[in-house]
């Protein structure tokens, strides 16, 4: 699997050419992973065998998954309570990696002949979204979610665990011991390890909680196209950009829209802040932070982020009436 993920990735940047040579992985890094392919022979799919009997990665009970080379592995009960008790749902490619503190994960790609998720029911609902700093989003008709900053309120925890990390180095490296012998060191490094996976995990959980209402309440989603790599040139703004996680909560949209039957479609941002919904005039005045705006053709008074998720809206609508 690690060559054959070597020779694909060579053979999409000889495709596409714009983000680098592959690099491979650090042997000093924390962070360890691997894959292992999974194989069902002919009968056993013909049969509808599923993923608790008959391949090489199989769950053996609610508690214990079966791995190749690893053997008999315990899991968590919570997670494999949700995987699919279906007749022709496979296990494929499995990947096993290991965070920087310390944890074990295995995650699964299903396979299946029918779709794992029905299309959830018409709602004749469409929103356009905004999203910003101040507030994670804003939809057209004016209500806001706010933005938890989780990353943000646990600087102070961080910078403490960080100073802690480095004292232990410096001693270590003092004391000529490797760090991989170090003890309080890798103590300090899982701990700090652990606050970032807290932090991960936060933020994930509630860009899922958000993403998810959205895809069940409404038939048509549409946001603005977002380029985090230019954006986080800007260093005023590039730790609240990371924190908000703008780019997971589109991807979340993209697939969850796909797998229920919705419709998720991003324009292009141009002059969505500046552009007036009833007249569309545009305010060129109208400047970086700047909350509130009155416009001068019409003297109609706007909310910034609420004018621009209705003109995101309509943008939207109009690219579905040109296709």
């Amino acid at each position: 699997m690690a060559i054959r993920n070597y020779q694909a990735s060579w053979n999409m940047w000889r495709k596409v050419n714009s983000a680098g040579t592959p690099k491979p992985k650090r042997k000093d890094q924390y962070r360890f992973s691997y894959q292992t392919k999974n194989s069902y022979p002919a009968k056993s799919r013909q049969a509808g065998e599923d993923i608790f009997n008959g391949a090489k990665v199989k769950v053996t009970d609610n508690h214990h998954i079966q791995i190749p080379k690893v053997g008999r592995l315990k899991a968590s009960a919570n997670n494999i309570k949700h995987l699919p008790h279906e007749k022709g749902v496979r296990i494929g490619v499995t990947t096993i990696k290991q965070e920087p503190n310390g944890a074990w994960y295995v995650s699964f790609q299903i396979k299946a002949d029918h779709p794992l998720k029905q299309a959830l029911p018409k709602t004749g609902s469409e929103i356009g979204i905004d999203l910003n700093l101040s507030n994670f989003l804003t939809d057209d008709q004016g209500h806001q979610v706010p933005n938890p900053r989780y990353y943000r309120k646990m600087l102070t925890k961080l910078a403490k665990q960080d100073r802690k990390v480095a004292r232990r180095r410096r001693r270590a490296k003092k004391e000529h011991r490797r760090l991989l012998d170090s003890r309080n060191y890798q103590k300090a490094r899982r701990q700090r390890a652990n606050l970032h996976s807290h932090i991960a995990h936060q933020r994930n959980d509630f860009l899922h909680r958000t993403s998810t209402v959205l895809i069940q309440n409404h038939d048509l989603i549409v946001s603005e196209e977002l380029r985090g790599k230019n954006m986080l040139k800007n260093h005023a703004l590039a730790m609240s950009i990371s924190d908000v996680g703008w780019r997971t909560f589109i991807s979340q949209l993209e697939y969850k829209a796909e797998l229920y039957g919705r419709t998720y479609i991003t324009v292009h941002p141009a002059y969505t802040t500046k552009r007036c919904h009833c007249c569309q005039a545009i305010n060129q005045q109208v400047k970086l932070g700047q909350e509130e705006w009155r416009c001068p053709n019409c003297h109609v008074f706007h909310v910034r982020d609420h004018n621009a998720a209705i003109n995101i809206k309509n943008k939207g609508l109009a690219l579905l009436q040109e296709a």
